[in-house]
């Protein structure tokens, strides 16, 4: 390709006489360094006037001549530009080849790398649980031999790869199969599950070994709280069953006194029933006073014999009956309560025993 070849004339010089120009003006705007007064204002808006003029000519030759300028710049530029988008669209016609050759390349070494590392897995025996590592940085084109197979250290990478989750699989077993003897050489009765441990069994010795102290230490607590409550809930049971027990034995002894004292009652009625039927017989058959006994005997007294000395005359009615009068004396212990009423006991005696008696009663005497 032949080189572009760039122009100029001389080196780039727009304005030769700059500096010439330059001091000109700044000896020329020494004129107009003046102190302004009231004589000489006028003159000095004047020069500010002239200043400004100035200043408005050089700019706009300034903006005149970069217009001028500026066209061949801009075609320098779209011209450049046309040369570079060529090369570009080259560039990418070989790339988008490439890419295509590439995918191609990493798809074949994708499989390769995939299937090498199952191979691995299962000649370690690793179980699909376990099969974590991941092979994505093994794809990659300088893993493959010209002829299209892995390399040795692609292989030799996939190797390691699949012995790492073989190492975390036999980790893991072993740490499940000594659970159950830690948990009991801890003390605990029931031995913890893999399930109870399995969020901390992908983790490091430290951290597996801390939580599982920890655990074991929370399981120990619980289970002595666990015995103690159902020691107590025996106990309790015990207690209960005993009161049990008391409360029936005292109401089983409660029944049998109330029974007795119900039998001894029925026993009672019983007894003073039949004292009663007994006294009214003998109240039927026999006098039951002593009054009436004494009656009786007096009226068994054959006539003309006396039953005891006369104490006085025979009344006129005494002698027509053939009777002597007698005076009897009879003495009663009675059991009266304190401030006992002498003649309420007369009065009773009275009624109950002189209505009885075949004579007279005479007189009530009551002595202590």
């Amino acid at each position: 390709m032949k080189e572009l070849q760039i122009s100029l004339k001389n080196p780039l010089i727009i304005v030769e006489n700059f500096d010439e120009v330059r001091a000109d003006l700044i000896e020329g705007l020494k004129d107009y360094e003046i102190e302004v007064t009231q004589e000489n204002l006028a003159e000095a808006k004047r020069m500010a006037t002239d200043l400004n003029t100035l200043s408005k000519v050089i700019g706009q030759a300034r903006i005149t001549k970069s217009k001028e300028f500026s066209i061949p710049i801009a075609e320098f530029q779209a011209q450049a530009k046309e040369l570079e988008d060529l090369a570009q669209v080259s560039r990418e016609k070989i790339l988008s080849q490439v890419k295509v050759f590439e995918d191609k390349t990493l798809l074949v070494c994708g499989e390769l790398v995939t299937a090498y590392l199952e191979e691995c897995w299962n000649n370690l025996e690793i179980r699909n649980e376990y099969r974590v590592s991941d092979a994505t940085g093994l794809i990659k084109i300088s893993n493959l031999t010209p002829g299209g197979a892995l390399t040795k250290s692609a292989r030799e990478s996939a190797q390691g790869l699949a012995q790492q989750d073989r190492i975390a699989q036999d980790r893991v077993d072993g740490r499940i199969s000594k659970l159950e003897a830690e948990c009991f050489k801890a003390g605990l009765s029931t031995p913890l599950q893999a399930a109870h441990v399995e969020k901390w069994l992908d983790e490091s010795d430290a951290i597996y070994n801390a939580n599982l102290e920890k655990l074991i230490r929370i399981e120990v607590a619980r289970e002595a709280y666990q015995k103690a409550a159902i020691i107590e809930q025996e106990r309790a049971k015990i207690r209960a069953e005993e009161q049990t027990k008391a409360k029936i034995e005292a109401e089983a002894k409660a029944k049998i006194e109330r029974e007795e004292r119900e039998r001894a009652q029925v026993e009672a009625a019983e007894k003073a029933k039949i004292e009663r039927e007994a006294k009214t017989t003998i109240e039927k058959e026999k006098p039951s006073t002593p009054i009436e006994k004494l009656a009786e005997a007096i009226k068994d007294v054959p006539p003309g014999k006396p039953a005891s000395k006369p104490t006085h005359a025979k009344s006129e009615a005494d002698r027509v009956t053939d009777k002597i009068p007698l005076i009897v004396a009879v003495t009663f212990g009675i059991q009266a309560t304190p401030g006992y009423s002498e003649d309420k006991i007369k009065g009773w005696f009275r009624l109950h025993i002189g209505e009885k008696i075949i004579g007279d009663l005479l007189s009530i005497t009551v002595s202590e």
